[in-house]
């Protein structure tokens, strides 16, 4: 059975107050490539996220999770933490920080978690880097 997932344009997306991970990987990816970082796709069963490169030689990688930029519960995802009670009182700046580190957390734990899998090549998971040497190899849809 091969299960697949219909990537919506970001209009769509916006349209609909609502990004799923695939999307919202795709979009980082996007916005990451525009500024010169070179991203890395990441899937796992059921799921997918965004890495990137911090260095020109590619040996150094952080990860974001997606799902989790923007207002999303974070005591579900870190169960035992007490984090809702430390946010409150903080500046929207303050809580857009936390949340985006929070994402890293999240989204590192999960790599390592499954690393051997994601470089192994097997059915459903996968390490796509998307560099200026990808691109170019890409054929346009259109002229």
């Amino acid at each position: 059975m091969v299960y697949s997932q219909r990537v919506r344009t970001f209009g769509t997306a916006l349209e609909a107050s609502q990004i799923n991970c695939v999307d919202g990987s795709l979009l980082f990816a996007s916005l990451l490539r525009a500024v010169n970082i070179d991203p890395v796709l990441i899937r796992i069963p059921g799921h997918m996220f965004v890495g990137y490169y911090t260095d020109i030689a590619h040996t150094r990688l952080r990860f974001i999770e997606t799902t989790m930029i923007g207002d999303v519960d974070l005591q579900e995802l870190f169960p035992g933490q007490q984090l809702e009670s430390s946010l409150v009182g903080r500046s929207d700046n303050e809580l857009s920080r936390i949340t985006f580190q929070k994402s890293e957390e999240y989204a590192t734990r999960l790599y390592e978690e499954n690393s051997a899998e994601i470089h192994s090549g097997r059915v459903n998971y996968m390490f796509l880097e998307i560099s200026r040497d990808v691109r170019g190899k890409i054929q346009p849809i259109a002229k």
